[in-house]
């Protein structure tokens, strides 16, 4: 399937909201506090949302993209920038989330593929990511895209609990392979 991928827009709050509140309580079930996931609420993420779209586009730290369904469905989200450690030769990929009904239908792929060509033309030589300690599925797609674990570690709290990312990076050299 083909998606539309353009930049994320103040109207598409209330997507992003959604998208974010259900990807996290889909992808880190069994992996963070459970009550914490169930007190992520959408209308709570809705104004921060429109606020952090609101701000013009060569003001913001990252770059947000959305896919889009051929009826205008927001369906996914990337977000995207320089390497938040200071690495001018490295970009990152902050965050890579489909709704979670359309896992698997490659919106996931297309927005990957389009931040990597968009952090190729800013000249960056690799790009790295984090993934959360125990997940799996994000690992072995990232793997199939060229990713790979560099063994870094950071540690996240999260009220009584430490949470671990992994960093894996990838050399833009790399040719991606389709899902």
């Amino acid at each position: 399937m083909d998606y539309f991928i353009r930049d994320a827009q103040v109207q598409d709050a209330r997507a992003l909201a959604e998208i974010y509140t259900l990807g996290w309580q889909f992808a880190y079930e069994g992996l963070m506090p459970q009550n914490y996931l169930d007190s992520l609420e959408i209308e709570a993420r809705v104004p921060f949302w429109e606020e952090t779209l609101l701000i013009a586009p060569a003001q913001r730290k990252s770059t947000r993209r959305v896919a889009l369904d051929s009826e205008g469905a927001v369906l996914g989200v990337v977000s995207f920038g320089a390497d938040r450690e200071g690495n001018v030769e490295r970009g990152e990929i902050y965050t890579l989330y489909a709704r979670p009904s359309k896992i698997g239908q490659g919106i996931g792929f297309a927005l990957l593929a389009h931040a990597l060509g968009a952090l190729t033309e800013q000249g960056v030589e690799s790009v790295i990511l984090w993934v959360l300690e125990g997940n799996e599925r994000a690992m072995s797609f990232y793997e199939s895209q060229g990713f790979r674990l560099t063994g870094r570690v950071r540690e996240e709290p999260l009220g009584d609990v430490v949470l671990k990312d992994l960093q894996m990076l990838r050399h833009l050299g790399s040719v991606a392979v389709e899902d």
